[in-house]
């Protein structure tokens, strides 16, 4: 076993939502992300630090807001197998069309910089239907239709 420290720098985006963070489980996981099986290691607050006990081999360590918005709105740091300590950073990036989603510090994995890409599109699609959606209603509410 070894101490993982994540800390969540401050930021003006997604201030008052609590970052959950989940480490790959397979065996004991209760949480699908990205079609892995995570288990919950905690909730960050904006500008807190904490320190979980992970196992020494490698896995995925995400960060996610809810249930409802990890599709679309998380982020995934590959953890190297080893005994030392490790610390992590990062912070909310202020990205409407992706829920300001949590972004972990120095990410190089190919994969998780395509996903981040592919969740800036998903989300400019979800916010363009609920605008559409929007507009559709207020102009059958002011016409009177129904």
């Amino acid at each position: 076993m070894r101490n993982l420290t994540v800390t969540r720098r401050k930021a003006y985006a997604g201030c008052l939502v609590k970052v959950k963070i989940y480490a790959e489980d397979p065996i004991g996981g209760d949480t699908q992300i990205d079609g892995v099986k995570c288990r919950l290691l905690g909730k960050l607050k904006n500008g807190e630090s904490k320190t979980f006990s992970v196992d020494a081999c490698s896995m995925k360590i995400y960060a996610i807001y809810d249930q409802l918005s990890k599709g679309f709105c998380s982020d995934r740091y590959i953890l190297p197998a080893g005994e030392e300590d490790v610390s992590v950073s990062g912070k909310s990036r202020f990205a409407p069309f992706s829920g300001n989603p949590f972004y972990f510090d120095g990410v190089t994995d190919s994969v998780t910089l395509a996903g981040r890409k592919e969740r800036k599109a998903i989300g400019a699609v979800i916010f363009t239907v609920c605008v559409v959606a929007g507009a559709v209603a207020g102009v059958i509410v002011g016409l009177n239709i129904f």
